[in-house]
């Protein structure tokens, strides 16, 4: 710099509370990368910890498919425009497939009630007894409510004895024999298939009830494509999870089966009774004709042409008539049954009318040219549909009341066609008889008696024939009944599909994110609350008083670090200040018009104390004794005196407040030289008074500056803060220079605020700013007025071997000056 450069003054931009530098962010955040570090191991470690003790959970999923009937898909079409579109029966299956009746079946065929786990030191193990991974099966006994969800520990202490514990409570018992306990009675067994050697075995019984609704709420079905249902659980063990699927699918598969086979046993139940009566009425035909032969002492022969046809004719209407009367009974008989689905306690299928109360009739199950065998095969598939949802989901799902409405409709409708038939078939019935008694007469009319013979034993044929067509049907039944298959396919029999929980790859990446975002966190935290000046942008955005140096932090334990024919770092940085305040110094008096004049008397003060105002007094003083120039340190700090200490020297009872307080006329006695250099002089403030402020404001004051400024180049005071007390502004009149200390990291920034009031107001003359203490993993110092100096190889006195840093870091013998 040149003597013509001036001091470029900054305006002081508005500075918000709780802004946020992203710069300064960056820069702590790297300067604190230890932490981050840190953060990011202590999470990751963190993360397999979790992993370790943490029992994951796993997602288990089974596909089946149910195949609908030629018959049922025939059924839906037939029905079409009368009852309207079936819904898809899939959505029933999934409601029967997710009943809570079926998984509490499953859950007591398992035997999920009740948990085992071995004693771990930080993590239980989960036994599953349904593969022989328990050492003991218990089995509760009467009044086991109590003992619902307490875990209870069992330990094996000889072959046939134990200990059982719960909280604080202790019994013993012996293996197979039951066991009574105030929270009721259970027995205890070993599993013979359990093949291990542990002793120590936790237990817990759980309430079927709320068992059943916990696994609910992790079990899914779900409808894919078409009639394929898919079905899933969520499970910590993935052996019980896929055999709680397994289960489910066997017991809905044997359900469909069993459903089935009740039907053909109402079938076979109808043909045995029908039996049964034509085996009555076939003995009572034999007998009977038996009597008539015996009596009339008959004989075969032939019959005449006449009778034959007449005969023929007769037997082809009697044919006819009891077809038509047995046909009667059967209408009577699903009348019944339809009248009985009406009632509210006649859910169950077994109160179904039965097609095969027709069979009389043909295959077809046709009356008077209408097949109702489909009708009620229709019926018999919405009742068992009805049923298996009132007993999982209860009459209020709507599915249920859809059900009703169409099996209302059907009945209504079979009940009306089945009486018109019946109608038709009494009408038919009241022609045959009276046709039959106009042949009978005329047949009676001829005298022979071969004619009853011929009567009794075509009655006898046609009801052995009837005989046998049930026979053959009862045969069928059964041959169904035993080939009976179901309509359940499993498409994907189930798997573990995938780690629900505790996936490593996301433990870890989670881990990761807290461990440096928790740092990343606090140090944020950290730096919008750090209210702190911690470079010079914050000067600058808080005061326009210009920033003449800055001064780094010293690693010393000397107090003085300015010495002569030393070049280290903080040597470098108080020449710099030596030589800006003398820049300083002419560019004030320039710019006033006063010429090329130098600032010889200088105050330094800060804001409160610990900025360390004594110790840049004092190595200030050292850089401008070194450069020659005649220097006087004045301690004006009444109120806790440091300067003589750091000089090395002790305070000495004689001092300023001696001469102002005029106990000490001359003042040549009371300035000493100092140890470290000729040119170094200083003043004590001598014994503490008890008006400091007064004692400034003295007359003798003036006489002394006077005195000062005429034996010596520059005169420094050391000021108390101005922050705490009002002492330095009484030496306004004598100063030509003031420096505020600002301590990188301690001084506050509400002090620049200060500073800016102090020389807004002209409470001091020329005010400037030092900071110090400035910490930098570099040796680049800026220094005020846009300009900067950069240090590179300098031999740096302070700075000792790294093995010996260490080991004073270790031991906490690092000095902060």
């Amino acid at each position: 710099m040149t003597e013509g450069q001036k001091f470029h003054i900054t305006e002081a931009r508005p500075s918000k509370l709780f802004d946020l530098d992203t710069n300064k962010l960056i820069h702590r955040a790297l300067r604190l990368w230890y932490v981050l570090v840190l953060g990011a191991v202590v999470g990751l470690i963190g993360g397999r910890l979790y992993l370790r003790y943490t029992t994951p959970t796993y997602k288990m999923e089974a596909t089946v498919l149910n195949r609908a009937t030629e018959e049922q898909l025939l059924s839906n079409q037939l029905f079409q425009t009368r009852l309207g579109d079936f819904q898809n029966q899939s959505l029933d299956e999934i409601q029967i497939l997710r009943s809570d009746n079926l998984i509490r079946e499953v859950i007591e065929d398992l035997g999920l009630s009740i948990e085992y786990y071995s004693v771990g030191r930080v993590k239980d193990l989960e036994f599953y007894p349904a593969q022989g991974g328990s050492p003991i099966v218990v089995e509760p006994g009467d009044q086991i409510s109590n003992a619902y969800g307490v875990l209870f520990q069992v330990g094996l202490v000889e072959s046939q004895e134990f200990r059982l514990s719960w909280g604080e409570n202790e019994i013993t018992g012996r293996l197979g024999q039951l066991l009574s306990t105030p929270l009721g009675n259970l027995t205890i067994r070993r599993n013979p298939q359990y093949g291990g050697n542990i002793n120590e075995v936790k237990f817990i019984i759980y309430n079927s009830d709320e068992l059943t609704r916990s696994i609910a709420s992790n079990y899914k079905v779900n409808q894919v494509v078409g009639n394929a249902i898919n079905l899933s659980l969520v499970d910590k063990n993935p052996d019980k999870g896929k055999d709680f699927l397994t289960k489910i699918i066997e017991y809905y598969d044997r359900s469909m089966i069993q459903d089935k086979n009740r039907i053909a046993q109402k079938t076979t139940a109808f043909l045995e009774e029908r039996l049964e009566d034509l085996r009555k009425e076939l003995r009572e035909s034999e007998q009977e004709m038996k009597r008539f032969m015996l009596d009339n002492d008959m004989i075969s022969g032939d019959m005449d042409t006449k009778l034959t046809t007449q005969l023929s004719q007769l037997e082809g209407l009697e044919q006819r008539r009891l077809e038509l009367t047995v046909g009667i009974a059967a209408i009577d008989n699903v009348l019944q049954s339809l009248d009985e689905i009406d009632k509210p306690e006649s859910v169950k299928l077994s109160s179904l009318p039965l097609s095969f109360n027709f069979l009389l009739f043909g295959a077809n199950l046709e009356i008077n040219g209408r097949n109702y065998a489909k009708l009620f095969d229709q019926l018999i598939e919405l009742t068992r549909e009805k049923e298996e949802i009132q007993s999982s989901s209860g009459p209020e799902y709507p599915r249920f009341k859809s059900l009703n409405k169409q099996i209302d409709t059907l009945t209504s409708f079979l009940k009306y066609d089945l009486a018109k038939s019946q109608k038709e078939l009494e009408k038919g019935q009241i022609i045959l008889a009276r046709t039959s008694d106009s042949l009978f007469r005329e047949i009676r009319r001829i005298p022979d008696s071969r004619f009853d013979y011929n009567v009794l034993e075509r009655l006898l044929n046609l009801k052995e024939q009837l005989y046998f067509t049930l026979l053959t049907q009862k045969e069928q039944t059964e041959l169904t009944q035993a080939a009976t298959v179901s309509e359940l396919k499993v498409l994907k029999n189930p798997t573990v599909l995938e780690r629900v929980s505790s996936q490593p790859g996301e433990v870890y990446l989670i881990s990761l994110i807290l461990g440096l975002g928790i740092p990343l966190v606090l140090i944020t935290l950290a730096e919008l609350l750090d209210n702190t000046v911690t470079n010079a942008d914050d000067v600058k955005s808080r005061t326009d008083v210009p920033v003449i140096a800055s001064i780094g932090h010293s690693r010393s334990k000397d107090q003085i670090v300015v010495q002569a024919n030393r070049r280290t770092n903080m040597a470098e940085m108080f020449r710099l200040l030596r030589t800006n305040l003398n820049f300083f110094s002419k560019a004030i008096y320039n710019n006033n018009g006063t010429g090329d004049q130098q600032a010889q008397t200088l105050m330094v003060t800060s804001s409160v104390s610990g900025d360390g105002k004594t110790w840049v007094v004092v190595n200030l003083g050292m850089s401008l004794a070194i450069a020659g120039k005649k220097v006087c340190l004045v301690n004006i700090d009444f109120r806790k005196p440091k300067l003589g200490r750091y000089l090395g020297m002790e305070e000495v009872d004689k001092g300023l407040t001696n001469y102002l307080s005029a106990s000490e006329k001359d003042m040549s006695n009371l300035i000493r030289v100092s140890n470290d250099h000729d040119n170094l002089h200083f003043l004590s403030s001598g014994p503490i008074p008890p008006n400091p402020a007064e004692l400034l404001l003295s007359p003798r004051m003036e006489t002394m500056v006077n005195y000062l400024k005429a034996n010596y180049d520059y005169v420094i005071f050391d000021a108390p803060p101005i922050g705490a007390v009002a002492d330095a502004f009484a030496m306004q009149k004598y100063l030509d220079m003031s420096l505020f200390i600002v301590r990188n990291k301690h001084s506050r920034i509400y002090a620049l605020d200060l500073i800016q009031e102090v020389k807004d107001e002209q409470k001091l003359p020329s005010p400037a700013i030092v900071i110090n203490d400035v910490r930098t993993s570099r040796s680049h110092y800026g220094y005020g007025y846009g300009y900067g100096y950069g240090y590179g190889a300098y031999e740096d006195g302070d700075r000792q071997p790294l093995i010996k840093r260490i080991k004073k870091i270790l031991t906490g013998r690092v000095s902060e000056s």
